[in-house]
């Protein structure tokens, strides 16, 4: 006669297992959260740490350039601030605004720091990380370097705004959009849309002003 335990091991003790299992995937699903925790705390030392390196990379560029640039940085690592307080994009940064212009500039490889930086910067500042916001901060050195191709073929500072938003959008937002929960979908459609607005309004008006003196 067949023993109604012989499919299974006795060595193996099932509700043991199954808790060190459970207890396994708590550990690892909290890594991130933990280098989150790690990384808010000492924020200011990553980003100072970001800071030297651009600072090293440029300290061959002309004092008034180096000045514009860390300004440039500044302003952009700033002007999502307001986050911390409406908890709401509405599409208004300056990162791909200083991002654009030092790829103009200066080259891509400039260009590909400052949106780095600066884009580090203003997500940790309001500290209101969702999860497009690492897609987000990869795309900007991206864009840098699609934005010096274009820029090198002629097309105007207007249209490059554009162009980085462009490839900004097809690295973040599909997480957003295709996620299936519809309070992310909108708010990946508002971002869009908004971001949209707020570009022609720094491209037509105020980088035309800002880049002479770079």
């Amino acid at each position: 006669m067949q023993s109604k335990h012989s499919d299974k091991n006795p060595g193996v003790n099932r509700p043991f297992l199954n808790s060190g299992l459970a207890r396994g995937r708590q550990l690892v699903a909290g890594i991130p959260n933990k280098a989150l925790v790690y990384f808010l705390k000492h924020k200011w030392i990553f980003i100072l740490g970001f800071c030297l390196i651009l600072f090293g990379y440029i300290r061959g560029v002309a004092i008034k350039n180096s000045v514009m640039i860390i300004v440039l940085i500044l302003v952009a690592s700033f002007s999502t601030y307001y986050k911390k307080y409406v908890k709401f994009t509405l599409g208004f940064e300056l990162v791909t605004f200083a991002t654009v212009l030092t790829t103009v500039a200066y080259g891509p490889m400039v260009g590909a720091l400052v949106g780095f930086v600066s884009s580090i910067a203003a997500e940790v500042i309001p500290q209101l990380i969702d999860p497009s916001s690492f897609f987000w901060i990869i795309s900007l050195p991206v864009s840098a370097f699609v934005v010096a191709f274009f820029s090198s073929m002629g097309v105007p500072l207007f249209w490059l705004g554009f162009i980085s938003i462009a490839t900004q959008f097809m690295i973040s937002e599909p997480i957003r959009i295709f996620s299936g929960d519809s309070y992310l979908k909108t708010m990946g459609t508002v971002n869009i849309v908004t971001t949209a607005a707020w570009t022609v309004l720094w491209f037509k008006l105020l980088a035309p002003a800002v880049l002479p003196l770079m």
